[in-house]
């Protein structure tokens, strides 16, 4: 069964360096299932994230390459401008992260839930918290 998930690029980040709980590690797998699911912006982020050794930029790029890559489209456009507009302290990469998981219909799991907080209809997962 496909999930309905979309990884926050701070998650990958933790998963990928085995820094979750056996709990919280179950819960990113569940979410991992039919292929993990994550915005344009974070693997823009990733991209240019600098990891402390070349290993795990080597895995970051693998992690990528097999996951899919949700494009910006009219339709998160669109949200992401409600957002801004509704929620003035939410960052504009934030923003299209959480667009994308609404427009997906799909929980976010993020490290970060007080960045989305404010938006009432996003479904979040804190895998630190399980």
């Amino acid at each position: 069964m496909e999930s309905r998930h979309i990884l926050d690029t701070n998650i990958v980040i933790y998963y990928l360096d085995g820094a979750l709980k056996p709990t919280g590690k179950v819960a990113v797998d569940r979410g991992v299932v039919g292929g993990a699911k994550m915005s344009v912006i974070s693997k823009i982020e990733l991209l240019c994230w600098n990891p402390p050794h070349v290993a795990g930029l080597q895995k970051v790029r693998s992690f990528v390459n097999e996951a899919i890559i949700l494009p910006l489209d009219d339709a998160i456009i669109e949200t992401t401008i409600d957002l801004r507009k509704n929620h003035h302290k939410i960052k504009l990469p934030d923003a299209i992260i959480a667009a994308t998981a609404l427009c997906f219909n799909a929980v976010l799991i993020t490290r970060n839930v007080s960045d989305f907080s404010s938006i009432k209809e996003l479904k979040l997962l804190d895998p630190f918290n399980v």
